[in-house]
């Protein structure tokens, strides 16, 4: 029954007036073209997506990476200052003690040497030399000392506030580049999670290797910019060095002026120990 009913149906449609099976034919090959090309539209924004998650996946990547980068710097910078900053202590400490003993040697042997001259001294003229000497010397180096120290402490205050303006030199410059990057990777995540365009995604991935990179050599070039340490030390011992220099030879002249006064009492008598 249903046969002959399809039978009489298509029997009709051929009847009827302007119809023809090639046409019947066309619109059904027209309909399965544009199916097609549906999927391939489909299948070629499916792949875009793909690609494109892709290089998103490849950006987050990238930023990890920076990111690490970044904080290895950061630590690898302050593991160093503090490595320096202990060894500076270091040997002030040393040089604080081999000072110290130096000066203690020599107020054993000037100890000695007036002891000598308080034997050798026979008249009351060349016993009053001997104070006269003694008292002279001890105050020249109570001068020397206080000038040396000084300029200790002069230098080493001005390496203090160097090494600490450094630090916080290098601190605004790691601030700022942190700020640059961390706006690159804000921008950059936004963009990549509502960008759908695949080109957009390649050249967005480009643009933030190069703003990165671009804000790394700024971040290089301002820190080659600062004062450099050593220069900034070597500067401030060579002015210690200067006025210790110019106090020993005050130091000098004050116990050779001293020593001609004291040879004048001692005339003929030998002063050696």
């Amino acid at each position: 029954m249903n046969k002959k009913i399809l039978l009489a149906f298509i029997f009709s449609l051929v009847l009827t007036p302007g119809f023809s099976m090639a046409q019947m034919m066309n619109g059904s090959q027209n309909s399965l073209g544009e199916e097609i090309e549906d999927v391939r539209a489909q299948k070629k924004e499916e792949a875009q997506a793909k690609a494109q998650e892709r290089i998103c996946t490849r950006l987050e990547g990238v930023i990890l990476r920076i990111e690490e980068k970044t904080n290895q710097r950061k630590e690898k910078n302050e593991e160093k200052l503090q490595k320096r900053l202990e060894k500076n202590e270091k040997v002030r400490e040393n040089n604080s003690k081999a000072l110290q003993n130096k000066r203690e040697a020599r107020d054993k042997a000037r100890a000695a040497f007036y002891a000598s001259l308080e034997l050798k001294a026979q008249s009351d003229e060349q016993k009053e030399a001997v104070k006269k000497f003694k008292s002279t010397v001890e105050a020249a180096v109570v001068a020397r000392r206080a000038t040396v120290d000084e300029a200790i402490e002069t230098a080493r205050d001005g390496i203090d506030s160097a090494v600490e303006l450094r630090i916080k030199e290098i601190e605004a410059l790691m601030e700022e580049f942190k700020k640059d990057e961390s706006k690159f990777i804000s921008d950059a995540k936004n963009q990549c999670d509502e960008g759908d365009d695949l080109d957009e995604a390649r050249n967005l991935l480009k643009n933030f290797k190069n703003n990165f990179e671009s804000s790394r050599k700024e971040f290089k070039n301002e820190m080659s910019g600062l004062a450099k340490m050593n220069e900034v030390v070597k500067g401030l011992r060579d002015a210690k060095k200067e006025t210790v220099q110019a106090a020993v030879d005050e130091f000098k002249e004050a116990v050779d002026a001293a020593r001609t006064e004291l040879k004048k009492a001692f005339e003929g008598v030998d002063l050696s120990e």
